[in-house]
C-alpha cells in the first residue's frame, strides 16, 4: 500500500471515530450528561429529582403518634366512625393524603430501630383501601403543582411492595391530572403478594424497584401528581408501602434508529471521501 493510501486509510479511520463520538456527545448531552471532550474523563451529572423529600423523612412527626407495624406512625382512617389510629399535629413536607371513603388507611411510618423496615433512611408510607376505582381509592398528592414538556421522557422510579393484601392483590401507580389520558386515569403496576406483613410486629419488606417511563403529548404546568393503591377487585383489601420516588426529567431522547443512521451516514460519508482520496492517488 502506497503512503498516500495509508494516510488516507488512517484519516478515515480518524474521520469515522470522531463522528461515533460526536453522535455520542449529542447523546449524552440530551440525557443531561456532560463531557470535557475525548481524551477527558464523563462527567456524569445525575438528573435533578423533581419531587422533593422523595423518601419522605423530612416533616413534623405528631406526638400522638400510634403504634403501628412493631413501629410508630402517623396517620388517618377514612372508615366513617372509626377513630383508630386518627392523629393529629402532623405533616409531612411536600406531601399530603387525599383518600376517599372505602376503608383506606394511609400511615406515615417511622422505623426507629431494627430491623430497618424503610426502603431508604427511617421513614416510609403505608396505603390501603378496598376500592378498585381511580379517585376513589387511598393516594398520596404532591403538593406543587409539577410542569411537563411534551415531548420529554419522564422516568418516574419508586421502590414499593405488599403489605399482606386480599389474595386478588394490590396495585400501586401514580394520576397526573390533567394529562392523565383520560384524565383519571392511571399508570400502575402489580404487586407481589406478601403474607409475611404484618401491622403489629416488626417484618421484612420485600421491597422492588419499579421504573416507567413517560412520554407527555402535550405541555403542562402545574399539573396535580398523585401516588395510588388500588385493589385489584373491588371491595378486596389492597394494602402497599412505598418509600425513595422520584420523577427525573431525561429530555428529548432520540430512538436507536436515528442514532444509528446519523453514525451510518457519517461512516458512508467518509468512504466516499476515501475512495475519491485513493482515486486520485
Amino acid at each position: 500500500m502506497k503512503k498516500s493510501s495509508k494516510a488516507s486509510a488512517k484519516a478515515y479511520l480518524s474521520f469515522v471515530m470522531g463522528a461515533i463520538w460526536a453522535q455520542g456527545q449529542s447523546l449524552h448531552a440530551q440525557r443531561g450528561f456532560t463531557s470535557l471532550g475525548p481524551t477527558t474523563p464523563i462527567i456524569l451529572t445525575p438528573p435533578q429529582n423533581l419531587f422533593s423529600n422523595g423518601s419522605f423523612e423530612s416533616g413534623t412527626f405528631g406526638t400522638s403518634s400510634s403504634a403501628f407495624a412493631g413501629q410508630t406512625a402517623n396517620g388517618a382512617n377514612n372508615t366513617g366512625a372509626s377513630t383508630t389510629g386518627v392523629t393529629t399535629g402532623w405533616s409531612i413536607d411536600n406531601w399530603s393524603f387525599a383518600s376517599g371513603a372505602n376503608g383506606d388507611v394511609d400511615r406515615w411510618v417511622s422505623d426507629g430501630d431494627s430491623p430497618v423496615m424503610a426502603q431508604y433512611g427511617a421513614k416510609y408510607l403505608y396505603l390501603s383501601t378496598t376500592s378498585a376505582a381511580v379517585g376513589g381509592n387511598s393516594c398520596l398528592r404532591y403538593g406543587t403543582g409539577l410542569n411537563f414538556t411534551a415531548g420529554n421522557t419522564y422516568r418516574f422510579s419508586f421502590y414499593a411492595a405488599d403489605a399482606n393484601s386480599a389474595a386478588s392483590g394490590a396495585k400501586i401507580g401514580f394520576e397526573i391530572n390533567p394529562l392523565s389520558s383520560p384524565p383519571g386515569t392511571s399508570q400502575y403496576v402489580t404487586l407481589t403478594r406478601n403474607q409475611n406483613w404484618s401491622d403489629t410486629a416488626e417484618s421484612t419488606v420485600p421491597w422492588v424497584q419499579y421504573t416507567i417511563d413517560w412520554i407527555p403529548a402535550a405541555t403542562v404546568t402545574g399539573a396535580d401528581f398523585y401516588w395510588s393503591a388500588l385493589s385489584s377487585v373491588q371491595g378486596s383489601q389492597a394494602n402497599v408501602v412505598l418509600d425513595n420516588v422520584s420523577l427525573t426529567d431525561l429530555g428529548i431522547i432520540p430512538e436507536p434508529e436515528t442514532l444509528a443512521a446519523g453514525v451510518f451516514m457519517s461512516t458512508l460519508l467518509g468512504f466516499t471521501w476515501l475512495k475519491r482520496r485513493t482515486a486520485k492517488a
